[in-house]
């Protein structure tokens, strides 16, 4: 068959492609393109066509078929599978403008705007359920057979609530909107008839979705009587009515309707949807102890499948929560119980204990009793058959309304009557029963009535129908011979049946009635009786009356003579008769344990019956899964935690990533462990499952919040007094902050950072719109984006190191994927349109949301910070201000509009000027402490006891300090140097010794202890080196030089280090061979050194110091050790460049350039003509071509370029010199915005040249 399938789109394929042909010669027939447009059709919805494929092909039969509505139609539902409500809506729209009568397409528009009205559901603004009244709508007129429909119904927008603020839909265009088909067409075929029967279906199965009642059933037993009737003429008919028959019985409508309808197939050889619906039919007319096993035995001979047995046994067997409704009085008990004899003491008499315990048996008896509640009674099929619509004339109208009349007069009299009896008879009794024979007489009478109840409420709704369908067949006739009074009549009459339906006084009365029997049935049991004879015969007439068969009367009914069989029996005798006191506490305690242990059984036990392969399959775990959790967690609440611990491992074992059961797990182990270690163990597998669980799903999104406040929860717990009120810092009602807990608890400080980083990361991507999780406006052009998605993929990156070490990696990478299809989504007009967003105006809100709360938190430490006038003597560390750094990383600068938004909501004063105080306050209050370990002031214990535990954490926040060291601020820079070097915070005899002629070893001692403990500075290795050189052993130091130079967080003490090391490692061979100026010979041996050691610091050294001297020494060979220069260096940077950072790449890159760039200008001599200036023109021009970076030819070619314009300038060439001046002017421009200080300040004063000789010459 699929090779058959396969073979039919073969065919198909040659026919498109041979009619494209003729197409593209321009000879194909108007025959030909029909064709092209049939086949493309059938190639659309061929099963082996992929969706994206046949959306191509529907397009192209649409244009060259354009007012084919099936195109459009095939359209819509191929969009609608793909869950693209947007297009597909506008695609349904256009297929019913095709064809404005199409019940088929109409349909279709009701399920669509029943979808989107589910993207709606709970959003403000908006009407509730709007689309899906107007669906239903639809559905209604569709099965009544109308054929035109308003144009308003066309419209797949929510309808707003009035005065509500919603976002204008403004980039729908024009066509999309709903047109007015009205008039402009009139239905032919079929006209006033249902034309599509799959309506009836959908109409059901929206019913069977509502809470079950009476009224719904009745709706829908018409419309599955006309489904049953259609089944032999619809393919699949059979399967149809099963799959509404079982949803009917798991909604829990009565098992006797399908087995009436059902009887319909009796001729017919049951296929195997039926047989699988009477397979359902006996489940649910089972005994609730053989279902289990019989659901057992289905499953396993496959008659049901896996997913519908759980069905089935969690309507039949779980039918209500497992919950112990006396929660607080169970635990009051147990604290009665515990405090036995003391109560006397607490002022309570003997009487009143015995009261007090009377209430807590009482209590928790009828709870233990309410822990499994009874299956409830199935409701009844209808039991009124709706009259035939026969032809009826004015003397048979006015006969069966006075019948109807005369029903509702007697019904009307038998409700005043049973009125009665209970003010006048029942309703006494219930308040002073004496034995249990009055009891059992009063539970009888009141069951009774509340059946008497139920029987006015159908019968009223059998009334009020019956005079519907009177009125229905009454409008042929003539007003004026039914009389002027009918319509009155009729009226009147729905009005009395309405009120039956609404006995307000009967319900009053029972309930008032049933509130006595309860608090009077400790100690009684009931009997077998009949219901009072005068209650009987009152119910008796009301039966008769409304015309009701008579095989189901109210139990216990008298008929005649005799009196009914009651079907009240006796009470089970569940519980002892008498507990009192304590002890009838404590055993009203045991009992309840084992009740609930029992349940607990009882809920289990069928779980047993199923095989091993069954309970494999999802449904069936995830039931089992339920049970297990609804147990723990009441075992958990009536004290039992062990027995708890060990359900919710069972669930850990069975599903390791079962979120619930590792959260209490985590919860318990809080409150009864008092090892940290675990505790924090069960927490952090807790946190690492909700990372996995996104990352198996691909998507960041689906557990994100609740990520978000597991983070804020730890980030609380680890503030150390940080926030003493964090709800209310949040909503800036106060800055409450312990600024010195904070700065002297680095490590709490850290762990409170870590986890409001990850909160923030998770908040950020819990956001749908594309924009707005780069951050960016919809308006923001390609560079910004492509900025907002460098930013947000630097931030994920650092970001997901305070993550738990196993999602670390995957977590990275869906949040990265997440942020590339956004970037992706924007580069469209879809991405960036609010009305393909729903969630557009919720996430804007979020976003702004977030921005705010990252720089709330920035002004509370600020405030601290401001408030605090003595912080600065009082802090232990600095370490604190790295971290505070930190939350730097947080991209809120990506959008300035939203940023400035969120900024303006903390009221702190302009936006603007906020922003940038928050932003560089820990840089601002770096600079502070750094001055203060420098103030001469200041005690000098004290600043050598900061310095040196600064100079610990330099190491461990390396990034920030070298981040500040890179800063455009020379006094900072100077300061941070005098931190490297540490001479200051030396013992007097390290410095005399550092300043005399011989190092002491105590000194050398000292120095090295201080380079294993501060291997981030590199001063003291320096100082070292010093030390050592002058004591003959300078190679000692080279240890301590090597980890400085590859630790140090200052550059130029790096590089220092690094220059020791060459004077120390540099081999003699070497050495001599630049002091004999053989060149040639030490860049052989360089080029061996580097082919053993790429990544050598000091072979680069050692080459940039050959060629070098090579370059001063010999000038006239410069020109010719260009090529090997660049290749020689370029050699070494692959070598190391994975060990490099960039900005080291790009500091060698400069020192290449500029050896080039000497290489270039030696071998040129004196630059004292215009000749000279020719050739540094050409040479500096051949040095760009090779690499456009290189700002020292840049700036020689300047030069040569300025000279040249000024040399054509005194030779009146005044164009060629206007246009070697416009060159010079270009490269001094560039150099101005690319070049490092020394050669922009360089290009400043030539710029100032050019631009006077241009004057000057009136350029």
């Amino acid at each position: 068959m699929r090779r058959a399938l396969l073979w039919e789109r073969e065919k198909l394929l040659d026919h498109v492609r041979r009619i494209h042909l003729l197409r593209k010669r321009r000879q194909a027939t108007p025959e030909e393109l029909e064709a092209l447009a049939e086949a493309c059709f059938r190639l659309a919805l061929h099963p082996a066509t992929p969706p994206s494929e046949a959306v191509s092909y529907l397009k192209e039969g649409q244009r060259i078929d354009g007012t084919n509505p099936r195109y459009a139609y095939h359209l819509a539902r191929l969009f609608y599978g793909q869950n693209k409500m947007k297009k597909a809506s506008g695609w349904i729209r256009r297929a019913a403008q095709y064809n404005p009568s199409s019940h088929r397409i109409w349909a279709h528009i009701s399920l669509l705007q029943k979808e989107i009205n589910r993207e709606y559901h709970g959003k403000t603004g908006y009407e509730p359920d709007g689309l899906r009244l107007r669906g239903e709508n639809i559905a209604a007129r569709i099965s009544e057979g109308q054929d035109e429909f308003s144009e308003d119904l066309l419209d797949f927008d929510p309808p707003k609530l009035k005065g509500a603020q919603t976002p204008e839909r403004q980039d729908a265009p024009e066509s999309a909107k709903p047109q007015s088909t009205r008039g402009l067409w009139k239905r032919v075929s079929g006209a006033g008839t249902c034309r599509w029967t799959g309506i009836y279906d959908l109409i059901v199965e929206d019913l069977l979705e509502r809470e079950p009642r009476e009224k719904i059933r009745d709706e829908m037993l018409p419309l599955l009587d006309r489904i049953i009737k259609m089944c032999r003429e619809r393919t699949g008919g059979n399967m149809a009515f099963s799959v509404l028959g079982i949803e009917w019985l798991i909604a829990g409508y009565p098992v006797s309707t399908i087995r009436r309808l059902i009887k319909n197939f009796a001729d017919e050889p049951q296929d195997a949807s039926l047989l699988l619906l009477e397979t359902l039919c006996e489940l649910f007319e089972a005994k609730l102890t053989d279902v289990p096993q019989r659901l057992a035995s289905a499953l396993k001979e496959g008659k049901i499948p896996p997913l519908l047995a759980a069905l089935v046994h969690h309507r039949r067997l779980l039918r209500q929560p497992l919950e112990f409704r006396a929660l607080g009085m169970y635990r009051l008990a147990r604290g009665f119980v515990e405090k036995e004899g003391l109560s006397a003491e607490g002022g309570e008499t003997r009487e009143q204990t015995e009261k007090k315990a009377a209430t807590f048996i009482k209590v928790l008896l009828n709870a233990a009793e309410e822990l499994e509640a009874p299956e409830p009674a199935p409701m009844n099929d209808a039991l009124l058959a709706k009259p035939k619509e026969e032809a009826i004339d004015v003397a048979g109208a006015r006969n069966v309304l006075g019948e109807l009349e005369a029903s509702c007069r007697k019904l009307e009299q038998a409700r005043y009557d049973v009125f009665s009896f209970l003010k006048t008879k029942l309703e006494p009794m219930s308040k002073k029963i004496g034995d249990s024979q009055e009891y059992s007489q009063a539970v009888k009478d009141h069951t009774a009535v509340t059946e008497f109840i139920g029987l006015l409420n159908r019968v009223g709704n059998a009334g009020i129908e019956r005079l519907q369908s009177l009125t229905g067949r009454a409008q042929k006739l003539k007003a004026a011979e039914l009389g002027n009074d009918f319509v009155d009549r009729i009226d009147t009459c729905r009005k009395n049946f309405n009120e039956l339906k609404m006995p307000k006084g009967l319900a009053v009365v029972q309930n008032r009635i049933d509130r006595s029997l309860k608090s009077q049935a400790e100690g009684k049991t009931a009997s077998e009786v009949n219901i009072s004879v005068d209650l009987g015969r009152f119910i008796q007439a009301a039966r008769e009356a409304s015309g009701l068969p008579d095989e189901a009367p109210p139990s216990g009914v008298v008929n005649g003579d005799e009196g009914g069989k009651p079907d009240l029996g006796p009470v089970e005798k569940k519980w002892p008769d008498k507990l009192a006191g304590i002890e009838g506490v404590k055993k009203a305690l045991d009992l309840v344990d084992r009740e609930v242990d029992a349940v607990i059984e009882k809920r289990l036990a069928p779980f047993r019956e199923y095989s091993e392969a069954d309970m494999r399959h999802p449904s069936l775990q995830a039931l089992r899964a339920m049970v297990k959790s609804e147990a723990a967690e009441l075992l958990y609440r009536l004290s039992q935690p062990e027995r708890a611990l060990a359900l919710w491992n069972d669930l850990i074992a069975e599903d390791a990533l079962n979120l619930d059961a590792l959260k209490n797990i985590a919860v318990y182990e809080s409150l009864n462990e008092k090892d940290h270690s675990a505790i924090l163990g069960a927490w952090r597998a807790y946190g690492e499952r909700l990372y996995l669980c996104d990352i198996l799903l691909q998507d960041p999104r689906p557990h994100a919040e609740r990520r978000a406040d597991f983070h804020r929860d730890f980030a609380s717990a680890y503030s150390a007094g940080l926030l003493k009120d964090e709800v209310e810092a949040r909503q800036g009602k106060k800055d409450a902050t312990n600024l010195l807990s904070v700065a002297n608890s680095p490590g709490y400080l850290e762990e409170f950072i870590s986890h409001k980083v990850a909160e923030f990361l998770n908040r950020r991507m819990n956001l749908n719109t594309p924009t707005l999780v780069l951050g960016v406006e919809r308006t923001a052009g390609p560079e910004r984006r492509q900025k907002a998605l460098d930013e947000m993929l630097s931030f994920v990156q650092e970001a997901c190191t305070y993550l738990p070490p196993k999602a670390q990696e995957g977590f990275r990478k869906i949040c990265s994927d997440l942020l590339r299809k956004a970037f992706e989504a924007c580069a469209g007009t879809e991405g960036r349109t609010i009305s393909k967003n729903i969630d557009f105006d919720r996430d804007e809100e979020k976003y702004v949301h977030w921005i705010a709360d990252v720089y709330r938190l920035k002004k509370t430490f600020f405030v601290a910070l401001r408030d605090s006038k003595d912080w600065i003597h009082k802090i232990k560390s600095v370490d604190f201000l790295p971290l505070l750094d930190r939350l730097n990383m947080l991209p809120t600068g990506t959008s300035a509009d939203y940023q400035e938004s969120a900024v303006s909501s903390l009221r702190a004063g302009e936006a603007s000027a906020v922003i940038e105080t928050l932003d560089f306050m820990v840089t601002g209050h770096t600079v502070m402490v750094l001055q203060y370990l420098f103030d001469d002031r200041v005690d000098r214990k004290r600043r050598e006891d900061l310095f040196w535990k600064l100079a610990a954490g330099l190491t461990r926040y390396r990034p920030f300090w070298e981040k500040l060291a890179d800063r455009n601020d020379e006094n900072l820079k100077n300061v941070l140097k005098a931190i490297d070097e540490a001479s200051r915070f030396y013992p007097e005899e390290v410095i005399k010794s550092l300043k005399g002629t011989d190092g002491s070893g105590a000194a050398a001692k000292f120095l090295e202890e201080r380079c294993r403990r501060y291997p981030a500075l590199t001063g003291p290795a320096q100082h070292l080196f010093i030390l050592y050189h002058k004591q003959r052993v300078p190679e000692k130091a080279i240890p301590f030089l090597e980890a400085a130079a590859k630790n140090g967080f200052w550059k130029e003490g790096r590089e220092e280090c690094r220059k020791h090391l060459n004077s120390l490692k540099l081999p003699g061979e070497i050495d001599g061979l630049l002091k004999s100026k053989n060149y040639r010979g030490a860049l052989k041996v360089l080029r061996m050194q580097m082919k053993e050691n790429p990544a050598s610091q000091a072979v680069l050294d050692s080459l940039v110091k050959c060629y070098s001297d090579w370059i001063e020494n010999k000038p006239i060979e410069a020109g010719s050790l260009i090529l090997d220069i660049d290749s020689d260096i370029e050699t070494w940077l692959e070598g190391a460049r994975q060990q490099l950072e960039a900005k080291d790449v790009a500091t060698l890159k400069r020192n290449k350039h500029a050896l080039l760039t000497n290489a270039a200008l030696a071998s040129l001599g004196k630059l004292d003509n215009v000749e000279k200036m020719r050739q540094l023109e050409e040479a500096m021009s051949g040095l760009l071509k090779r690499d456009g970076e290189n700002m020292p030819a840049v700036y020689y070619l300047m030069i040569a370029n300025f000279q040249k314009a000024l040399h054509l300038a005194n030779s009146s060439l005044m164009a060629e010199a206007r246009t070697e001046f416009r060159k010079a002017d270009r490269l001094a421009n560039r150099l101005l915005t690319e070049a490092q200080d020394d050669y922009r300040n360089k290009a400043r004063e030539y710029k100032q040249q050019i631009e006077k000789a241009r004057a000057q010459l009136g350029f």
